[in-house]
């Protein structure tokens, strides 16, 4: 009832609000021994506020530093520091009776489990064999067909395995068979969506303490946040009719109740903050630069022809019968259709307009279209694997993997993007390459080097060619344009190196090691925003090139701090290629829009804002 809510809801803000109190005015700790490096001042008071953390309800937080600034060894050192202090009591308490009644079926662990992306699994594994004092603490990896049994993993004190490793496991299993000492989930924005399987999973899992650790805590809007307040057990809030009511609620009282959830159990510092109070004084200022480009005119003749269906499809979704166009600098008066001498798209355009249901997934598709042609034509005309299942005359087709990731990671409408009845139109609207022409003229040929190819590759030599010690990260979110870009500068004798989700995990922490060596191994490496853009350090490289910008801008920021991180001793530059007159311009102003939305949630002056909603896509169609 509105009342039982409203005393819940008081007594938590009450009590946290009397933790707040409690919280030592000297807060700065470090392990006595076990440790072979001195932490920084901010890991010292991190380390401080975590083990305060640990003793009040509920125990744990959220480490939401900046990337970059050690937050896996503030961890371990919490770990290491927990076991060194023989004072400590097993005095904290669960979060609730149902949870301590459950835990009583468990094996009782002082271990600490470690969830984290497959990628820096290996990571967190040298950061403890290479920052920790041998035989101080034992630590194992649960992944992949070996796995130990329950009463062998409990007798470790840190166990380290991967989201897809838990999203796979039963309840039976050695993982839910333990009550943890503490859990910890790196890149814990992993499980901002509360109703997918791994968070669900997650969720099951108990121990006394647990700590979600994110650069990024919100990505599109607050309830980013309901997640790790659920995975905390920060009880009520942790029910999601009370989030909704009491807090999610878009009102001033909302804003102050996260607030004061926030205040409590989150502590963030970034490296601008850290650096106006005179710290992190070896770590240069980055540089941001735009690259604008036009394409070339027989690509952008391919883009407005997708780029026109895609505002027909907007344009019916909102029944707007006089909208205007697709973009400001693209006005295409109906008596002009690009494409009325070509009878077949025009047989298709006026089908479709016979539409009266259209999907969001349908204009996603076409503006993954139009971005991925912004990288390259080839990839308007991938192959697909077709379903034997027709409707309309329209075959239905699977989406190529990595424009499905694309789908899933932009968080619209998931359950809608397993088949999409249009692609088969919009690979009929790419319009078959010309036989007659020679493959490098070919604007279809991944061997032709495409205007944005060419002003990475411009890019790219430039620095090569002014300094021979540094190293750079090109960054795409589609494999696909990796590699057509690996082939193109193998055929310049320019050597490459990988990293993304088909690289074997046991060889992952190998190629961060050699491309992290000084003056040895490549100078390039191609990095898949999916694989790489979490938690790697790569601080051999200080130039990093964003091949395709991303309308959810917290992922490029991601990827941005992996090679601007403590530890980097040159400056860093970030490089973004935008295409002129193209969708690209429009997802740089919702990017803006959505880097304003985390920092005010985090401030505590939310504002309403979604993730990429039906309202983004008119901000990026300019509806």
């Amino acid at each position: 009832t509105h009342n039982a809510q409203s005393t819940l809801t008081m007594a938590a803000l009450e009590s946290l609000h009397k933790s707040l109190e409690s919280q030592p005015k000297t807060i700065s700790l470090e392990p006595s021994s076990g440790l072979k490096v001195s932490l920084l001042p901010h890991q010292k008071h991190g380390l401080g506020w975590a083990v305060w953390r640990e003793s009040q309800k509920p125990a744990g937080g959220i480490l939401a530093d900046d990337m970059g600034l050690g937050k896996t060894l503030s961890m371990i050192s919490l770990v290491l520091q927990t076991k060194l202090d023989k004072k400590r009591t097993e005095k904290q308490s669960d979060s609730s009776e149902d949870e301590a009644a459950s835990s009583r079926r468990k094996v009782q662990s002082n271990a600490t489990l470690v969830i984290t992306p497959t990628s820096v699994m290996g990571q967190w594994e040298n950061e403890v064999k290479s920052k920790i004092s041998r035989g101080t603490l034992t630590c194992m990896l649960y992944h992949g067909p070996f796995r130990k049994k329950t009463r062998s993993l409990s007798s470790y004190d840190i166990v380290i395995t991967s989201y897809s490793t838990v999203q796979r496991e039963e309840e039976d299993c050695p993982l839910m068979k333990i009550r943890w000492q503490r859990i910890i989930l790196d890149e814990a924005h992993t499980i901002r969506n509360a109703r997918t399987k791994t968070a669900q999973v997650i969720f099951k899992l108990k121990s006394r303490a647990r700590w979600a650790l994110t650069g990024t805590p919100v990505h599109n809007k607050e309830l980013d946040l309901f997640s790790l307040l659920k995975f905390l057990r920060c009880k009520p809030f942790d029910d999601f009719t009370i989030w909704k009511k009491w807090v999610d609620n878009k009102d001033a009282a909302g804003v102050q109740r996260l607030n004061c959830i926030l205040k409590a159990i989150l502590l963030r510092r970034t490296k601008e903050g850290i650096q106006s109070e005179g710290g992190l004084k070896s770590l240069k200022p980055k540089t941001f630069k735009t690259i604008k480009l036009d394409l070339d005119p027989e690509e952008y003749d391919i883009y407005k022809k997708i780029a026109y269906f895609s505002r027909y499809l907007v344009q019916i979704s909102y029944n707007l019968i006089n909208m205007l166009a697709l973009y400001n600098i693209f006005t295409v008066p109906r008596e002009e259709i690009p494409f009325k001498e070509h009878p077949e798209l025009a047989a298709l355009y006026k089908d479709m307009m016979s539409m009266q249901d259209v999907k969001t997934h349908h204009i996603l598709v076409l503006l993954l279209r139009l971005r991925q042609i912004c990288c390259h034509p080839a990839l308007a005309v991938s192959n697909y694997r077709k379903m034997s299942v027709t409707h309309n005359s329209l075959m239905f087709l699977k989406l190529p993997k990595d424009m499905g990731l694309q789908l899933n990671s932009s968080g619209i409408e998931e359950k809608e993007a397993d088949a999409v009845e249009l692609v088969d139109r919009i690979r009929r609207m790419s319009i078959a390459p010309n036989p007659t022409e020679s493959a490098q003229n070919n604007v279809f040929s991944k061997s032709r080097c495409s205007s944005k190819m060419r002003a990475v590759i411009d890019c790219l030599t430039e620095i090569l060619h002014n300094s021979i010690d540094d190293k750079i990260v090109v960054v795409s979110q589609w494999t696909s344009v990796l590699k057509v870009l690996k082939d193109l500068l193998t055929s310049m004798n320019i050597k490459t190196v990988e990293f993304n989700g088909t690289i074997p995990i046991k060889e992952r922490p190998q190629i961060i090691e050699d491309f992290n060596q000084k003056a040895t191994g490549p100078k390039v490496m191609l990095l898949s925003l999916a694989a790489g853009g979490t938690g790697l350090n790569l601080i051999g490289a200080n130039h990093l090139l964003v091949i395709d910008i991303h309308w959810n801008p917290q992922l490029e920021a991601q990827a941005c701090d992996r090679v601007y991180r403590v530890g980097q001793q040159k400056q860093v530059h970030i490089y973004k290629f935008v295409c002129n007159n193209t969708i690209e311009e429009n997802i740089l102003q919702l990017q803006t829009s959505k880097l304003e939305l985390a920092k005010d949630v985090l401030a505590g002056s939310v504002k309403n804002a979604g993730k990429l909603t039906m309202q983004d896509l008119k901000t990026l169609f300019n509806v």
